[in-house]
């Protein structure tokens, strides 16, 4: 999950560096605070980035064949309104 303390220029450092990782399929910023998910995916044209909101929604993790309910990940949590 994303820390309030990240700022977009220590995410871009960090997603750049599992980017470069040949075996990563998947990389998601996970907001702390609302349903909300930045998913980049690994096509064979290269990453494509989405986002996905809101607790009905789902990650398409194509490269394992699931969809992730975002109610799972946040099960338990305390989301803004």
């Amino acid at each position: 999950m994303l820390s309030k303390s990240n700022t977009p220029r220590q995410q871009l450092l960090v997603l750049s560096d599992y980017l470069a990782i040949d075996e990563l399929a998947h990389m998601a910023f996970i907001e702390q605070d609302r349903a909300a998910v930045v998913l980049w995916t690994r096509n064979p044209d290269g990453w494509r980035a989405e986002e996905v909101t809101g607790l009905d929604a789902a990650l398409p993790l194509t490269a394992v064949g699931v969809d992730l309910p975002l109610a799972e990940i946040y099960e338990g949590l305390q989301l803004e309104a």
